[in-house]
């Protein structure tokens, strides 16, 4: 939690720092021309999501859309800062699943040889959570010009996520036996007894989680308008506590996210 009030401070700072620059008139160049705007458009993929769920755990990696709206607050030669708030959405996928199974049989003789005894079960059991996931964020980008074309600018900001996670349980079982009674020119006789069974359940859970933000942006312009886009975040947070039924499952939401598409500007 303390890594995402840094994250926070840190945006609001930015924010401090451009209204006072903007207010004291430093930037002649900025008061003189007119604020500017950024969106950018593309796809994301957001990895070592961690699912831990009944003793276990498992990592996975969430995709979709995502699209951010920047502002150009101030600017000075080759420096800007843009502030921006933008979202993602990745579409449900499972992002745990434990199956196990086991099959016993056994087979036995009386001393006299005249019974013969047979024995088989089965069983299934499975768990599974599936995530979709949707994101609110709210950024500071300072921005460095390298070229007419290509900038860098590092991403500080938080990020509000909502989760929502889908639970999946089931489980199966038989078994059959057999008695066979044999006493030559006396008796021949068979007992079988069988039975199978299955059980399932679901249920959806929704909760929040707030993440800080860190990363590196690059931008490249093949017009003065229209360009390319790419960016690495890593994101900090607390995990999001499920309990659907007496199970419990915890989903970490720290990790990498990175991002690639358009950005159009003007």
């Amino acid at each position: 939690m303390k890594k995402l009030i840094v994250a926070f401070t840190a945006v609001v700072a930015f924010g401090a720092l451009a209204n006072e620059v903007k207010e004291s008139g430093v930037s002649a160049e900025k008061e003189n021309s007119q604020a500017s705007w950024r969106i950018m458009a593309g796809g994301f993929g957001r990895g070592n999501i961690r699912t831990s769920m009944g003793g276990g755990a498992e990592h996975d990696t969430l995709w979709g859309p995502e699209m951010e709206m920047h502002w150009n607050a101030f600017e000075c030669e080759d420096f800007r800062l843009w502030f921006g708030l933008g979202g993602a959405f990745s579409p449900r996928r499972e992002v745990y699943g434990r199956r196990n199974s086991t099959q016993t049989s056994e087979h036995r003789v009386s001393d006299d040889g005249y019974v013969t005894y047979d024995f088989s079960s089965y069983s299934s059991n499975s768990r599974s959570v599936d995530l979709a996931t949707g994101e609110f964020r709210l950024l500071a980008t300072p921005e460095w010009k390298v070229s007419e074309s290509f900038s860098v600018g590092a991403r500080l900001g938080v990020a509000f996520d909502w989760l929502q996670a889908k639970y999946k349980t089931s489980s199966s079982w038989a078994w059959n036996s057999r008695f066979h009674t044999y006493i030559p020119h006396e008796l021949d006789e068979i007992d079988e007894d069988a039975d199978s069974g299955r059980n399932s359940n679901s249920c959806s859970k929704t909760e929040f989680a707030v993440c800080g933000i860190l990363g590196v942006e690059t931008t490249y312009m093949i017009t003065e308008n229209i360009g390319v886009y790419a960016l690495c975040d890593w994101r900090i947070g607390d995990d999001a506590e499920f309990d659907c039924s007496g199970e419990k499952c915890s989903i970490n939401m720290d990790g990498w996210y990175a991002a690639t598409g358009i950005v159009v500007q003007f």
